[in-house]
């Protein structure tokens, strides 16, 4: 909890004023969104670069699981330090955009009264599970494959809104099929292979979707 970063907000007008607070650090400034920017955030399916004084904000909209948006902020906080200079830090917050709505737009406070949001953390990795029987047995007799095999799971299925990935056997030995699945149903699948057998201490994990 102590890591959590505390959102800070007031509109006035047709702009927003956000700042940030956490344990550490606190924004050198606010930093203004204007409300028609949150109604492109809305129609666009991309993030939103926003600059002010000499700061960053990247705005992006995401799913998060139980169907909720969630609006992730990463602010990059920057001020001069001299004439050709600046210093500063970044920190991502992520809260649910339709309280963050109903404050933007002044349904949840009045004009120029401060609200407050806390960060929620990020959302945990997916749940691997293995139905393979053979491949797997194969894999966890030899211990450069079973190495080989972690870093490959690590680096490649680490994905945000992912709930679970089920891994069965493919026909290639020391192979996997799999499929992921979100809140809202199966999602992605394919194979992760391994490549250049001939020599297994040379071999290596590929993704293919």
């Amino acid at each position: 909890m102590k890591d959590r970063i505390l959102l800070k907000g007031y509109h006035a007008g047709n702009c927003l004023f956000l700042r940030t607070v956490s344990a550490k650090l606190r924004s050198p400034h606010r930093f203004g969104v204007l409300s028609n920017e949150l109604i492109r955030l809305e129609r666009e399916d991309r993030p939103l670069i926003l600059s002010d004084l000499d700061s960053f904000a990247k705005l992006r909209l995401e799913q998060a699981t139980g169907h909720t948006d969630m609006l992730v902020i990463q602010f990059t906080w920057l001020s001069q330090s001299g004439i050709h200079s600046v210093t500063g830090w970044k920190e991502t917050v992520r809260v649910p955009y339709e309280r963050f709505h109903a404050f933007a737009v002044g349904n949840g406070c009045e004009a120029g009264e401060t609200w407050r949001l806390l960060s929620v953390p990020e959302p945990m990795a997916p749940r691997l599970v293995f139905q393979s029987k053979r491949n797997l047995k194969a894999v966890s007799s030899n211990a450069v494959l079973r190495h080989k095999l972690g870093v490959a799971l690590h680096r490649n299925f680490n994905w945000r809104n992912c709930e679970k990935v089920i891994f069965t056997d493919d026909f290639v030995p020391y192979s996997f099929l799999f499929q992921s699945y979100t809140s809202r149903g199966p999602d992605l699948c394919g194979g992760l292979i391994l490549h250049g057998q001939e020599d297994l201490k040379a071999s290596y994990y590929g993704i293919h979707t």
